[in-house]
């Protein structure tokens, strides 16, 4: 499930199309702002409020949101966020090989213990020949369960840099509850 950002432009300020014009055409599933610890959010948008909404004390009162905001991004990412963008890695080739390689071998090792002498060397006619003959199957089956699961591990594809002005413009218009006091 990959998402393209299009975003509607004619329906925000120029200056805010401006600024997200520079996610247009990329693929991504996550974003996050500076390494983000978990990727949960869906557009970049959203990732820029988490950061500001986890950045800003709204216990603080009185609380100056667009000063504490442009103090962060000065004093921790001197003077711009990098959004970026992320999806999941693919399962690669060499992982199937390997994992269906694996799981006939583990099936040769523990029919031998089971049925084998009791040294456990018996193979009888499970033997690499034998095997063989159900690689293919064996990763036909490794693919379709790989393709079933769902990957956790992303890959970057994509960064945007922000500067401190594009940061606050862009909280201040998709969420400027932010800033009321």
């Amino acid at each position: 499930m990959e998402n393209q950002v299009e975003v509607e432009i004619t329906s925000v300020p120029d200056n805010i199309a401006k600024i997200l014009s520079k996610f247009d055409g990329i693929n991504a599933r996550f974003w996050g702002v500076n390494d983000p610890e978990y990727l949960d959010c869906s557009d970049p948008v959203e990732a820029i409020l988490d950061w500001a909404s986890s950045t800003l004390d709204f216990s603080q009162k009185p609380l100056d949101a667009e000063a504490t905001l442009r103090e962060e991004i000065q004093e921790d990412f001197e003077g711009q966020i990098t959004v970026d963008a992320y999806l999941q890695e693919k399962v690669s080739p060499e992982f199937i090989a390997d994992a269906s390689n694996s799981m006939l071998d583990m099936l040769a090792e523990q029919f031998a213990e089971r049925y084998g002498n009791d040294d456990g060397e018996y193979t009888g006619s499970m033997n690499q020949k034998f095997l063989d003959r159900f690689t293919p199957k064996m990763r036909a089956l490794v693919t379709l369960m790989c393709e079933a699961a769902e990957v956790w591990r992303c890959d970057i594809v994509g960064s945007v840099e922000l500067s401190t002005d594009e940061v606050v413009a862009l909280v201040k218009h998709f969420s400027p509850e932010m800033f009321n006091e």
